[in-house]
């Protein structure tokens, strides 16, 4: 429906947002952070998880309970969500830049996805 009405704003829409473009690497990149640090920040609570382990008498080792573990447990929580949105961002550009540089291949996306996979996980030393 949009496209009749609107025929120009629809093939230009269509052009800008193509899984090949640079303007659709940029906005997924961005997607992923974004929805990265909101998931996180809606279900992980560091103040209730401090007062959790200080009520059942535990101590994370080096740390001092209270504040000192809250501002441990936000700054690990921030760079375990940037590492892993830097992970989920190289994984799915990584397709569109391969078929940038080689040309363009239709059996790319999901091998390349597979190798990315497993060259990453094997490099981290990630076991599963």
């Amino acid at each position: 429906m949009f496209a009749q009405v609107f025929p120009k704003v629809a093939t230009i829409l269509a052009s800008v947002l193509d899984t090949d473009s640079f303007i659709h690497a940029i906005l997924l990149i961005f997607l992923i952070f974004f929805f990265s640090y909101f998931y996180n920040a809606v279900t992980f609570n560091p103040n209730e998880l401090a007062s959790n382990l200080n009520k059942q008498s535990c101590v994370v080792e080096g740390i001092r309970p209270g504040t000192d573990t809250v501002l441990f447990l936000d700054r690990v929580l921030s760079n375990l969500t940037l590492l892993g949105a830097l992970i989920l961002s190289f994984v799915s550009v990584m397709p569109s830049f391969a078929k940038f540089v080689t040309g363009d291949c239709d059996n790319l996306d999901s091998v390349f996805c597979v190798l990315c996979h497993g060259v990453l996980f094997c490099r981290l030393k990630i076991r599963y």
